[in-house]
């Protein structure tokens, strides 16, 4: 794995350490550190497919662990679709609410 370090203030991190796949040149794992080089948040790729479609490979699974707190959240991407026509009105907060 290629190694990256990242000084990121403009997040809330000091530090992001970033690791790429030499296979696929794409991001495997990034870990957010704060002023203190102590880890907060991991974040790992776990599944990369590319878009039907398209050029362009996307995460379809991720996991990213707190540290600090001891959770964890999953994002599990089912499908994608390129230009589908939909409306942005979908897309806002109130739409989302209701």
């Amino acid at each position: 794995l290629l190694f990256i370090f990242i000084y990121m203030k403009c997040y809330g991190f000091s530090i992001r350490d970033v690791y790429i796949d030499p296979e696929t040149g794409l991001i495997s794992r990034a870990v957010y550190k704060d002023k203190n080089s102590e880890i907060e948040r991991t974040m790992d790729i776990l599944d990369i497919k590319l878009v039907e479609g398209s050029t362009k490979y996307r995460p379809m699974h991720l996991t990213v662990y707190n540290h600090k707190n001891k959770r964890s959240s999953d994002m599990i991407v089912k499908k994608i679709l390129l230009n589908s026509n939909l409306l942005e009105d979908l897309f806002t907060t109130r739409y989302i609410e209701e």
